[in-house]
């Protein structure tokens, strides 16, 4: 097992914690390397959806935004949206290019 493997196995672990500023503070730094991770990540949507159930304030918008990122990259779009949307602002839209 790679470091940066065992480092994402630490990260996802912290998600389980008692804690609320834990488990959002971990979903901020989940969303820096979902990018890499995002297989890893997605593995743990029952538990991300689980959170955004349960913890309120800032750290449900994070976990909409992690969920909603994991929900994109196993292309699973229409659920994407969906979780982007209840991000509000820190779901940041980019814009999109339409190649015809």
């Amino acid at each position: 097992m790679t470091s940066s493997q065992q480092q994402i196995d630490q990260l996802i672990q912290k998600l389980y914690s008692d804690d609320n500023e834990i488990k959002v503070q971990t979903l901020k730094e989940i969303d820096g390397v979902i990018t890499t991770h995002w297989a890893e990540i997605s593995e743990e949507l029952p538990k991300l959806i689980e959170l955004s159930e349960t913890i309120e304030g800032i750290g449900k918008q994070y976990a909409y935004l992690v969920i909603s990122k994991s929900y994109f990259y196993i292309e699973s779009y229409d659920e994407a949206v969906n979780y982007a949307l209840k991000a509000n602002e820190l779901f940041k839209f980019e814009g999109m290019i339409i190649i015809v």
